[in-house]
């Protein structure tokens, strides 16, 4: 149960929790299970280490909060005003973020297995090393998200928005291609670089006798059941006697 002197300190407002935190560096507060008051504002509250597990925060303001370390495994953040949270280390196992602003937050070693996101806003957050195992991610929109080496075994990541809200929707169901995704729509540049890459790969191949049948990037094209992306088709060498067939390999993006 939360700390109810820590608590009482809080309900303050934020410039008076703040000054209580300089002044007591070495306390970690206990905040687990409490039911954030509606109307309490905590945009920029210093909030590092504090344990939040179970606690009722949805609709909070916490825009601009320092959140590194602090407990919230299990809290509810349906709604939750985040963006330009510092949530660096963040334990959120199983914290509920449905609908959340996360605008620009930094989510960088943040432990979200099983946290439901379902249709929050992730644009321009940065997801590095970040942990989403069983996460749901359904629905978030992801536009200009930064992602590194994020682990997203067993997540819900479909119908990813790739696309600002003034664009066309593209969606994706993969957060770590969806960027790539993106510029090759969206970048002829880009586009122009891997078809030059890609046909020197095969000249390549073909000089050394190797039959090898040239790969197609994505094209990007809309259709209602979905952009086929052909990364590559390969043959290997056949009995002899027989002749050489290919073996394609394919991956959809259903949606775009």
């Amino acid at each position: 149960m939360a700390n109810a002197d820590h608590f009482e300190i809080l309900k303050q407002g934020v410039d008076r929790w703040n000054k209580w935190r300089d002044g007591n560096p070495d306390v970690n507060p206990d905040l687990s299970r409490i039911e954030l008051p509606a109307d309490l504002l905590l945009a920029g509250a210093y909030l590092n280490l504090v344990d939040f597990r179970d606690a009722k925060l949805n609709g909070a303001i916490l825009y601009g909060a320092k959140l590194y370390q602090a407990d919230l495994s299990g809290a509810d953040l349906t709604g939750a005003t985040l963006d330009y949270t510092f949530l660096a280390q963040a334990k959120m196992v199983h914290t509920k973020l449905v609908g959340a602003q996360l605008l620009t937050a930094t989510l960088i070693d943040t432990d979200l297995s099983e946290a439901d996101l379902s249709n929050a806003n992730l644009q321009y957050a940065q997801l590095v090393g970040t942990r989403l195992r069983n996460a749901r991610l359904r629905k978030c929109h992801v536009y200009g998200t930064s992602v590194w080496g994020v682990e997203t075994s067993g997540a819900d990541q479909t119908d990813l928005l790739i696309t600002r809200r003034d664009e066309p929707a593209i969606t994706v169901d993969n957060l770590e291609i969806a960027q790539f995704i993106y510029l090759l729509l969206n970048n002829q540049k880009i586009r122009h670089v891997i078809d030059s890459i890609t046909s020197k790969v095969v000249l390549i191949l073909g000089a050394s006798r190797q039959n090898v049948r040239s790969p197609s990037m994505p094209s990007g094209t809309n259709s209602a059941s979905g952009t086929t992306c052909r990364c590559s088709s390969i043959s290997r060498n056949p009995p002899a006697g027989t002749s050489p067939k290919p073996f394609p390999r394919w991956r959809t993006w259903p949606g775009l």
